[in-house]
């Protein structure tokens, strides 16, 4: 996924990699069938494991239009909107991954919603906090960028 999403401002970094978690990672493929043929190779090789998203198999949640219209607190968005993708193919696993969370600008604002600091309020109650290790995995959307001017430059 790291590899075909970008956020839209580095601002969002930190709340993406929070909410991508373990997907942030995953490899997407076309079907069912590809994944399998994917985890198969990696065992034969003894390779480590990998996450597939395959695009015929995941269930992907549609997105809750009404939440684009939230006033209050300000700024609210669906982080599906803050995240840049392509190929255009992959969106249903963009939806899969992003689940219809919220990026608002403090962890007050943030109930059902990630905060840029990374801070995570579920419908279940659980919170869970931002921490160095999370701010040192949003870095990669910057060095993936750096990487990719780098490459227009040769």
């Amino acid at each position: 996924m790291i590899n075909m999403c970008q956020p839209i401002h580095k601002r969002y970094n930190v709340a993406i990699t929070k909410v991508l978690g373990k997907y942030m990672e995953a490899i997407v493929v076309d079907t069912e069938k590809t994944a399998r043929q994917c985890i198969q190779y990696l065992k034969e090789q003894m390779l480590e494991p990998e996450t597939f998203l395959p695009l015929d198999y995941i269930q992907a949640k549609p997105l809750k239009e009404r939440l684009r219209n939230i006033k209050d607190p300000k700024n609210v968005k669906l982080l599906f909107d803050v995240l840049h993708y392509s190929p255009m193919d992959i969106k249903r696993a963009v939806l899969f991954a992003t689940n219809n969370a919220l990026v608002c600008e403090t962890p007050e604002d943030a109930m059902k919603a990630v905060a840029l600091d990374g801070t995570f309020y579920q419908k279940s109650g659980i919170i869970s906090g931002g921490s160095l290790d999370l701010a040192r995995k949003a870095k990669r959307w910057d060095e993936k960028h750096m990487s990719q001017l780098k490459a227009l430059k040769v």
